[in-house]
């Protein structure tokens, strides 16, 4: 099928559904008809490459366009990148730092909590003790723990406290 048996104008259909009769034209020989249809062919052709070069030519254009912006685009990107990386870099020794100082604070505090505990469990532990002194303690005691030496004389005697003795006076 040729293509210009493609057109409008051919027998059993048209745009308007009614059939139109073609026009009347003088009888041609068959060389004539094959050369203008060559023609035709030709022309169509010429015309088919041109827009396709046309298209391609615009298309390729448009491509680069769009590489050279995907390129500009990727190097932005490549940028904003490798200073997110700088930085996520130096939060990190930030946070580390801050982090090794946490846990240093956190072991003191645990530290001092369990020494805390052993302190108050050893408190606890020497009452309970000392209930068995208190009941030899029930005998009564010499005056003498009652008496009050300022100046130390009882230990120039010898240490031993003797009831009732007056205080003896300092050597020179």
């Amino acid at each position: 099928m040729s293509i210009l048996g493609l057109g409008r104008n051919r027998t059993g259909g048209g745009s308007r559904g009614k059939s139109e009769e073609p026009a009347v034209r003088p009888p041609r020989s068959a060389a004539e008809e094959s050369a203008e249809l060559q023609a035709h062919q030709v022309q169509l052709g010429n015309r088919t490459l041109g827009a396709v070069d046309q298209l391609t030519g615009m298309t390729a254009d448009e491509i680069e366009v769009v590489a050279d912006r995907l390129i500009d685009g990727a190097r932005e990107t490549e940028e904003l990148l490798r200073e997110l990386a700088h930085r996520v870099r130096e939060y990190g020794v930030v946070a580390n730092e801050r982090l090794a100082n946490f846990v240093k604070a956190a072991n003191g505090c645990a530290d001092l909590a369990r020494t805390m505990q052993a302190q108050l469990e050893q408190r606890d532990r020497v009452p309970a003790a000392e209930p068995p002194a208190e009941t030899e303690a029930g005998a009564p005691e010499p005056a003498t723990a009652d008496h009050h030496d300022p100046d130390g004389l009882e230990a120039e005697i010898g240490g031993v406290a003797h009831e009732g003795a007056p205080p003896t006076q300092p050597r020179d």
